[in-house]
This record gives structure tokens, C-alpha cells and sequence, in this order.
């Protein structure tokens, strides 16, 4: 579970990634007589990326602002997901092997902390029989 978590947080953020900077892009596209907000870049930008949202710009654009965000997506989307996915089992048992030592001392430290907490309640139950012993209360 956490290598698909790290595979689907580095995916979303590359995605933030490439609409943000395709925002810019549109922003810098625009003629100094237009003024377009980030607000609207963003979307416009995120409209390549994602097919629920749809908006119409209101100003033309060139060919090249159309064109590059949906070639990244179809990068990001298709040609990243494929090798990712692929070296996902790879990753996988890599990730397990390097966890092997640390459950190894953590397997350690719960059996040190079984034997500590048996200690210190025989040794409670020494000062109970103690106690008992000697007549005196808590």
C-alpha cells in the first residue's frame, strides 16, 4: 500500500506540476492589451488534463497552447503510467528487502519489551507479597 500511495502522489503531483505550468504558459501567451487571471489559466490548463472540465477560453490562443497540454497529458497519462506501473512490482520487492532489517529490530524490541514489562510485574508482584507480609497498606 505504501508504494501504490507513493506511485499515485507522485503522479498527481507531476499532473499539479504540468498544469500549473501550462497556466503560465497560457498567461505569458496572452498580449499585453488581454489580461487573463491565473484562476482562468489554471482551468483552461486543467481542462486538457482532466475530461470533466470543460471551459471555452475567451481569447484564441495560439496552436502551440492547445497542442502542449495535451501532449503532456497523454505523456503523463499513457507513457508514464505504462514503465511506472511495470517496475511497480519490481519497486515492490526492492522496498520489502530494505524492510526486512528494521522488522527484524522491530521483532527485537517488542520481544525486549514483553521481557521488560514480565520484570517489572514480578517484580510488582515481589512488593505486593511484601507488603502483605508486613501488614502495611497502599
Amino acid at each position: 500500500m505504501l508504494m501504490l500511495g507513493e506511485y499515485i502522489l507522485f503522479l498527481l503531483l507531476l499532473a499539479a506540476s504540468a498544469i500549473l505550468f501550462w497556466a503560465f504558459a497560457l498567461k505569458v501567451a496572452v498580449t499585453p492589451q488581454q489580461v487573463l487571471p491565473l484562476t482562468t489559466a489554471l482551468t483552461i490548463s486543467a481542462s486538457h488534463f482532466l475530461p470533466s472540465i470543460n471551459t471555452s477560453s475567451p481569447i484564441s490562443f495560439p496552436w502551440w497552447v492547445q497542442f502542449g497540454p495535451a501532449l503532456t497529458s497523454w505523456v503523463l497519462f499513457v507513457v508514464y503510467i505504462g514503465p511506472v506501473s511495470s517496475a511497480l512490482p519490481v519497486r515492490q520487492e526492492d522496498f520489502m528487502n530494505r524492510l526486512k532489517p528494521i522488522r527484524n529490530d522491530f521483532t527485537i524490541v517488542v520481544k525486549l519489551w514483553y521481557i521488560y514489562r514480565r520484570f517489572m510485574r514480578s517484580l510488582d508482584e515481589v512488593y505486593m507479597k511484601e507488603q502483605v507480609a508486613s501488614g502495611k497498606n497502599h
